[in-house]
């Protein structure tokens, strides 16, 4: 069978192969510093804006306050979602603080490690 066939078969023809991006790789090009910068004001954003939108008084037609009720709804979501982030960020932040830590505690304790048995010491 013909290579170009079988490959031909095998994706339409109004697409071209390409590369994807691992989700991993696509993380690290993340700036999660700015990410961790920007956090809280995204955070303040959304409830003001939640706050906003509960201080409108004007009743709008059924359809429209469904529409306004579903935007609502999905304005806490993201409140919420950027309340989580928030801490997760700071989580990571922990993590990688002790992840130091430890990192210096292991090379501390292998370097005693080698002194005692290069020196014999003990």
């Amino acid at each position: 069978m013909n290579p170009a066939k079988l490959h031909s078969s095998t994706t339409p023809n109004h697409q071209e192969p390409h590369m994807a991006i691992s989700w991993l790789t696509a993380l690290k090009v993340v700036p999660w510093e700015k990410v961790l910068e920007h956090a809280p004001g995204v955070l303040d954003k959304a409830r003001g804006f939640i706050d906003k939108r509960r201080q409108t008084t004007a009743e709008p037609p059924t359809e429209l306050a469904q529409l306004a009720q579903a935007q609502q709804q999905m304005a806490q979501a993201l409140a919420e979602l950027a309340e989580q982030n928030a801490a997760l960020i700071a989580a990571v932040t922990r993590l990688k603080r002790q992840l130091r830590w430890l990192a210096l505690a292991l090379v501390l304790a292998s370097s005693a490690f080698v002194a005692v048995v290069v020196l014999g010491v003990g």
